[in-house]
């Protein structure tokens, strides 16, 4: 609104000094010259934006001839410049008291003759008639223009008031893609940017280099340039000084021109007016110097508005590597070769799980391809799983542009070896190398022990028959992988039933051992095993075994610490991946109870003479026998009780006495009384027994208590009572 009034009130006072000049009755000749000159000012226009120094220009015309040419630029209605052409000349005003002028044809031109001629005046709002006041940004100027002719016409015509700002602002460019590094940054971006790695990936700028941008400018934007400069990577190498000396050669804020400053690629050659979002593709054809190899680039720009204030400069780095336009694939499992597949378990895949193969291209990927492999054994021969094939693709899998890809695959759940096969391509066509990689599944799943002898359910005693005590454990091994080892404990008789779990974990078997044997009296074997380490048609491998054990030296069956009962086998069967089956086996021991008879009874004096006899069967054993023979509180005589023995398993075995020249049975015992002192009876081979009992004094009558224990801890009781006559009168 301010600027508008200033303009009304210039034009209203020039139009009443047209008024009057021209309502004057005044009589004219022919040849008196009443028509005014008349002045067009070109630049700036009208409410334009200008920078601290600008230029007036425009056009002067008179048919008998311009005389005379005002320029007056003030300031909140002070004038701070003025300007006149008369005579021929240029002159600015320096003191407006004095009324002082000094010449200004420096800066001032005329193009043409006094009749019409072309006009230019640069005004610099940093030197004023008022040295205090200096252009500040978004200050306002009333730029008047006044010219007359030789007889002093003047008119509408004659004078120009128009309105203008001061811009003092320079543009800002800002580069967006790609992304810049500053100076101190750059060399050690240039030493991370390596081919095939993802984490660099975005940086590895490649083929046709599209960089896009912003003009911010608070006023109106005219021109825009912008060049690609290459870089001597050497430069880096030295120290700061020498290098920001080098990185200024040749100046880029002296070079006049900007297109003389040296570079691969400028763009554009024409003028981009006034655009704020900007884009400019330089091709592979444009940045063909730098087509091999990698390279540091830096970008330059320069920026003009309206106002003509201008912003150049180094907007950043980035590494060019035009290698780097070609997709790869990363697998990060298996090995590079069968051999270290097979060797080192640290590359084994679990059966089930899943592994992973990356694609990865600057530009997007089109399609990924996966290929698997199986390794026949027995042929040696690769064959190709059609039925794992896949192919992922744009729409399929692929997302449109997708720079990244992740193929996933899920390993078979059995022991074999396989390869992957895989490729992408980008969605130009160029394809990846192959990568190969060889994977060999861990064996999870544990070999399977089965025995085939004994049959189940079947007793230790059925398979020693008349033998020395021996026993067969005979059986198979299989598993989907080479079988490596098989080992067996037998169970010692003593050991409770939780402990027996604990051979079901590795432990328990890495415990210290005296002669095979642990801390619990359980015995451990090696098992041999017979056949080869080859697959079936089905990919499982067997092996056969047949082992015989004496129950007495292998087992150490002896009655006390080791029993002939339930025979209990834990099998550890280990496959060459690793996996480990546990089996348990057992067989019913001795569970028939064994058999204990008395069949006489005897009494003897100290002196071992027979005193009287009877037999069990007899009628007369239930009638006292006679009064014992004393001396003092003891009795003197003794009793001998004897009788049979039976047992069903020594009656199996050869060799019916140990190694001490025992016989293989538990003892006989006989108490006298419930709480009398136990003795050891004397049983022999021929399946008889006798022990002997001293009796007690003034007893009338007495049971004597048998039992009879097998090596299975079967347990017989019996008992026989007699009756005494009393030696009291």
């Amino acid at each position: 609104m301010k600027k508008m009034n200033i303009i009304k009130k210039r034009i209203f006072v020039l139009a009443l000094l047209f008024a009057a000049f021209f309502g004057c009755e005044i009589g004219l000749g022919e040849y008196v010259d009443v028509t005014p000159p008349t002045v067009t000012v070109e630049n700036p226009v009208h409410l334009a934006d200008v920078s601290s120094r600008f230029a007036v220009s425009g056009t002067a015309k008179d048919d008998k001839g311009v005389n005379s040419l005002t320029v007056t630029v003030e300031k909140d209605s002070k004038v701070i410049h003025k300007f006149k052409w008369e005579g021929g000349s240029w002159k600015k005003l320096t003191d407006a008291q004095a009324n002082t002028w000094e010449a200004y044809n420096e800066f001032a031109t005329i193009s043409g003759d006094e009749k019409s001629f072309g006009w230019t005046i640069e005004v610099d709002t940093l030197n004023n008639i008022d040295a205090t006041y200096k252009a500040a940004n978004g200050d306002e100027y009333i730029i008047t223009t006044v010219v007359t002719d030789i007889y002093g016409n003047t008119g509408g015509v004659s004078s120009d008031v128009r309105q203008v700002s001061v811009d003092l602002t320079e543009p800002f460019v800002t580069v967006n893609v790609p992304q810049l590094k500053t100076q101190d940054a750059i060399k050690d971006h240039f030493e991370k940017s390596v081919l095939n790695d993802f984490s660099v990936l975005s940086n590895l700028i490649n083929g046709d280099l599209t960089v896009t941008g912003v003009q911010s400018e608070d006023s109106i934007l005219k021109d825009f340039y912008i060049l690609i400069q290459k870089v001597d990577e050497e430069v880096f190498k030295k120290d700061k000084i020498e290098r920001d000396k080098a990185l200024k050669i040749p100046s880029v804020q002296e070079e006049p021109n900007f297109a003389n400053i040296p570079h691969i690629a400028l763009r554009p050659e024409n003028q981009k007016n006034g655009e704020r979002n900007w884009s400019e593709t330089f091709t592979k054809e444009d940045l063909k110097d730098v087509a091999t190899g990698k390279h540091i680039l830096r970008i330059i720009t320069e920026s003009h508005d309206k106002a003509d204030n201008v912003e150049r400069k180094v907007d950043g780095y980035f590494v060019y590597c035009n290698e780097a336009d070609k997709p790869w694939v990363e697998c990060d499992y298996g090995a590079e070769t069968e051999e270290d597949a097979v060797m080192n378990e640290d590359l084994k895949a679990t059966p089930g799980s899943t592994l992973y193969a990356y694609a990865y291209d600057d530009d997007g990927l089109q399609e990924v391809n996966l290929k698997i492999f199986i390794y026949d054994s027995k042929t040696k021969v690769w064959t190709e799983d059609k039925s794992k094939e896949k192919t992922w693709s744009v729409g399929n899998g692929i997302r449109e542009d997708d720079t990244f890809f992740n193929a996933q695959i899920s390993v078979m759940k059995k022991k074999t070896l396989f390869k992957t096969v895989v490729e992408c391509t980008d969605k130009n066509g160029v394809k990846s190398e192959v990568v190969t990689k060889f994977v060999d599944i861990i064996d999870m799943t544990p070999p399977q022990c089965t025995i085939t002898t004994p049959q189940t359910g079947s007793s230790i005693l059925d398979d020693i028959g008349a033998s020395k005590g021996n026993f067969t454990l005979a059986g198979t091994v299989t598993d989907d992988g080479e079988i490596a080892s098989l080992e067996m404990v037998r169970i010692s008789s003593s050991l409770t039933q939780n402990k027996i779990l604990d051979y079901f974990g590795e432990d328990a078997w890495n415990t210290p051992r005296a002669n095979n044997k642990d801390a619990n009296g359980c015995k451990f074997f090696s098992i041999n095993l017979s056949g080869d380490n080859v697959a079936d048609a089905d990919g499982i491998y067997k092996k056969e075994f047949s082992q015989t054990f004496n129950i007495f030296t292998d087992f150490g069956i002896n009655g006390t610490t080791e029993t002939l009962s339930s025979q209990i086998f834990v099998f550890k069967a280990v496959d060459k991946g690793g996996a480990t089956g546990f089996t348990t086996f057992s067989v019913q021991g001795d569970t028939e109870a064994p058999k204990l008879a008395v069949t006489k009874l005897s009494l003897y004096d100290k002196n071992n003479n027979l005193l009287e006899s009877r037999n069990t069967s007899d009628e007369k054993f239930d009638s006292p026998l006679p009064p014992f023979n004393t001396s003092g509180d003891n009795v003197t005589d003794y009793l001998v009780f004897e009788g049979t023995w039976s047992d069903n398993s020594i009656s199996l075995w050869e060799n019916k006495t140990d190694s001490n020249n025992k016989i293989r049975t538990g003892d006989i015992k006989a108490k006298l009384g419930s709480a009398g002192t136990q003795t050891t009876a004397t049983h022999s081979l021929d399946g008889t027994w006798s022990a002997k009992i001293t009796p007690k004094k003034d007893a009338t009558s007495s049971t004597v208590y048998f039992e009879f224990t097998d090596w299975a801890g079967k347990l017989t009781k019996t008992d026989c009572t007699f009756n005494v006559s009393s030696n009291k009168p």
